[in-house]
């Protein structure tokens, strides 16, 4: 991983706090009593009030390639309450909708045998979380290139807030010529 990698993921945990749920735990307590979203609600389906689709990852890479749009990958469990509250709160926030239409949003189950293909390889939704992305705990949050080069990535749960600044921050490009540092300055944070 590049120093420039390492550094958004730095500056980025260092400037928010981040709860991370491991696979196995639920923040039943944190997570609404509504039911959450499936992960088919959050497949290839238009989300009202915005021009975004959640895209398979497939689908998501081919759109991305495409149009030349980096990925918001989420990255989820079954059994992850901060993943359904991450759900809930912050994906269905409009300012969030918002900042996630400058990008192709897909989602991965980090507990999925289904198959996907990535870098010209089949793996596993699982073997893709754990193996390529380094994903230990529940949700994370990665974002790629259009050709599917990793940008960076973040453990946790996301307030709306904070996804709004580091969706903004990559949808916008920010990231390929100042330092989130720099963007955080520059935004008056």
């Amino acid at each position: 991983m590049s120093r420039f990698k390492y550094l958004f993921i730095l500056l980025i945990l260092g400037m928010f706090s981040v709860s991370n749920c491991g696979s196995k735990e639920t923040a039943t307590e944190e997570a609404s009593s509504s039911k959450p979203a499936s992960s088919t609600q959050m497949t290839s389906r238009e989300v009202t009030s915005t021009k975004f689709v959640w895209r398979s990852f497939d689908e998501g890479l081919r759109f991305a390639g495409e149009s030349n749009q980096p990925l918001y990958v989420f990255i989820k469990s079954k059994r992850c309450g901060w993943c359904q509250k991450m759900e809930k709160e912050t994906l269905t926030d409009p300012e969030v909708k918002q900042a996630l239409s400058n990008l192709v949003p897909v989602v991965l189950q980090g507990d999925s045998r289904r198959t996907v293909s990535y870098k010209g390889r089949s793996y596993s939704e699982a073997q893709l979380v754990r193996e390529v992305f380094r994903v230990s705990g529940f949700p994370t949050s990665v974002f790629l290139e259009p050709n599917g080069d990793i940008i960076g990535g973040l453990p946790g749960y996301l307030q709306p807030k904070q996804m709004v600044v580091i969706t903004n921050y990559v949808g916008e490009g920010h990231y390929k010529n100042r330092s989130f540092e720099d963007y955080m300055k520059e935004m008056g944070s």
